[in-house]
Order: C-alpha cells, then structure tokens, then sequence
C-alpha cells in the first residue's frame, strides 16, 4: 500500500484547528469498512501523490479560478466579500473551526484534507443580498500525480441568494482532487450550487461537501458527473431550521472501467421541513456505479416530506451498479419514501423508434436523453443547463 498521502508534507493552512488529526494515526478503509463495502481505493494509494505549487492565472469577473488548489478571485458583485488563507479574520476562523469540527474527522481523507489543505477560501453573501447570474468556479490540476485539498465556506446571511456553477476540468495525466465545501445558509436564504464533473480520464476525484440550513432556506445541489476515472461525492445536509427545502440531484455516466460513487445524507432535526432527492446512472461497459443515499428523521422532526429516488440503466452486461437508498424514521407524523430501480432498456419503446428509422444507438441515445432529462431540468439556469447539454452530447451520451 502506497504511504503517498501519509508522506505528504503539512501545508499549515489550517492551522488554527486545534485539533488537528495526524494522517499516520488513520489507516486506508478497506471494503470490510460499510461505508466502502462496494469502493475499492486502489487509485489512490496505488500511487504517489504531491502537492503542486500554484499555477499562473487570471479570475475574469464573476469567475474563480482554482489551479492546483490555490485560489485566484476575480472581481465579484457587491454584496459578496471574501477572506483567503492568510488573511483570514480571527472570528472567520473561529467560524471555520466550528463547521469543520460539525462536521468531523471521519478518517484518514478528512485527516489528509486538514494536514495538506492547499487554501482556504470564505465567500460571505451579505444580508439580503441577490446576487443575478451566477458564480463560477473552476478546478484543475497541471502536473501529473498532483494532489489538491482546498477548502471553500459559504456563508449565506438572511435573505441572500446565490448560484454558483462549477467544473472540475481535464488537467494533466493522473490527478487527485479532495476539496471539501462547507455552506452554511442563514434564515430565508437559498443558495444553489450547480456542478459538473468533466475530469480527464485518468482524474480522481473525492469530493465531501457539508451544508448547515437555518431556518426556511433552500438549498439546491446538482451533481453531473460527465468523466473521470474515479469519483466519490460525499454530500451531508443538516436540517437545522423549520421550514427548509433541500434539493439534491445528480446524474452519472460512467463508462470503460470508470467509477462513479455517490453518498448522500439528509439529516431532518426540526419539523415543517422538505427534502426531495433524484439521482440517476446511465452504466457502461465494464464501469462501476454505487448509490447510497441515507435519510434522518429525528423524533422532534414532525411534518417531514423527504423523498428519495436512485434509478438506473444497464447499458453492458459487463456493468454494474450497487444502489442501497436508507430511511431512519423516528417521527410518527411524517411523508416519507425512497425507491430504486435498476434495468435495461425498455425494449418496446427501442422498437418503437427503430421501426420509425432510428438506428439503435441513435435510439438508446434518444432513451437515455429522456431517462435523464428530469435531473438536467432541476439546474435553473439556462446558461449552464445548455452548456452541461452540450458536454454529454459530445461524448455522445444524449441528443437533442
């Protein structure tokens, strides 16, 4: 087993944590581990991982660019203000300290994300602020066998509203990216963060993303994973205020040997509160797809509406896809449902469109276009629904 992320030297960037774990006091999970029963890490500790120094770049305006993990602003609207690694305000890391330790040091990736942290970055949404369009992000990694861990905080005061947009971009050869994100959305405010996962074909991705809710916001998430080698999302929502809306949705599509894992968990504490979860695969070839989606009702959480769905399609024999959707209830007055379903296509409906002159991928491509077409039309922005369109069209994926 490689010690690549053991041996990687600290970064200091996040050391006013104070209690900052050792990445030699974890081992590597292993399949005997439940929350890794269907993940083999071989891509990671296969290989030997370094931190690489921060590349040249310039952030036009609205738009953040993240090169090896150090951050480089453009300039952004008014009403929004950030702070950066080394200039973080005492309170801001206070702040930080406290959503970080919420969130907890489950193992040694989150231990390897505090030790070699690349930059921290805070965008503060103030009080009522509207932000029109939308935020970019992008991230990339320029040298071969390159780690970056950066970690971005958004903060959303009461009655903000925010969309960010963001793509993980092709780099160069393997590459590993393990950021974590941390929102926290104050009452009224609603935050929506659209992502796309369009790596290289040798880039891993393992990706964990915490969000605190406040009372009668939403937050919107949407996951489109186009290409990568090997991806792992881990996404933790708390319901901490009454009156919530949480929207969690994504859409993968891996093929060769490729791998696309998501975990998802929705935690309901207080009552009145929605949650609505769709995620959907499109499996190819000989990849790997797993779902695992948890849902928390706590006792005090009464009037919950939390639904869950995970469907699949099998487009090889050679595939698979180990999908396990989870409801905890422990409220009596509740709506609640989760569901799952794995195939092949519907065999009519290929016909259908055969028998009408479609060739038969052009056919499946139509199907799939129509199997996911609920999940694209949950990003509400039409800029980045059609550029999110045109990616999965160029890899032949869907059709117009």
């Amino acid at each position: 087993m490689s010690e690549s992320i053991l041996s990687i030297a600290k970064t200091h960037v996040l050391d006013f944590l104070p209690k900052a774990h050792d990445v030699k006091g974890f081992a590597f999970p292993t399949t005997r581990h439940e929350a890794w029963k269907y993940t083999r890490l071989g891509v990671i500790t296969n290989n030997e991982w370094h931190v690489v120094p921060a590349g040249n770049t310039t952030a036009v305006a609205n738009t953040i660019e993240v090169v090896n993990g150090y951050y480089e602003v453009g300039s952004l609207p008014a009403g929004v203000r950030i702070e950066q690694a080394g200039s973080l305000s005492k309170p801001m890391q206070e702040r930080m300290v406290r959503m970080i330790q919420a969130a907890g040091t489950k193992d040694i990736f989150d231990a390897a994300f505090q030790h070699a942290c690349t930059d921290a970055l805070v965008i503060h949404i103030s009080k009522g602020t509207v932000i029109e369009g939308n935020i970019h992000i992008n991230f990339t990694i320029t040298e071969n066998e390159g780690m970056a861990a950066p970690a971005l905080f958004v903060f959303a005061e009461t009655h903000a509203q925010v969309d960010f947009t963001c793509e993980w971009k092709t780099g160069v050869g393997r590459t590993l990216h393990l950021p974590q994100f941390f929102f926290e959305l104050e009452a009224e405010a609603r935050v929506r963060f659209y992502q796309l996962q369009n790596t290289g074909s040798d880039e891993i991705i393992l990706l964990r993303e915490h969000v605190q809710q406040g009372p009668h916001s939403h937050f919107a998430i949407s996951t489109i994973t186009a290409n990568a080698a090997w991806v792992r999302n881990e996404l933790t929502i708390v319901v901490d205020g009454e009156g919530c809306e949480s929207d969690l949705s994504g859409a993968y599509f891996p093929r060769g040997t490729q791998l696309v894992d998501n975990h998802t968990c929705v935690d309901h504490r207080v009552p009145h509160c929605n949650s609505n979860e769709l995620y959907k695969g499109v499996m190819f070839e000989r990849s790997k797809g797993v779902f695992n989606g948890k849902v928390f009702v706590r006792p005090d959480a009464q009037k919950t509406n939390a639904f869950q769905t995970n469907a699949n399609i099998m487009m090889s024999d050679d595939a698979t896809i180990n999908t396990k959707p989870e409801l905890e209830i422990y409220a009596d007055d509740v709506k609640c449902s989760h569901g799952s379903t794995t195939g092949q296509f519907d065999e009519e409906a290929l016909f259908y469109l055969r028998a009408r002159g479609l060739g038969e991928e052009s056919a499946k491509m139509l199907l799939v276009s129509a199997f996911t077409s609920d999940v694209l039309e949950r990003i509400h922005n039409d800029e980045w629904h059609d550029y999110v369109r045109e990616v999965l069209m160029g890899y032949e994926l869907i059709t117009e």
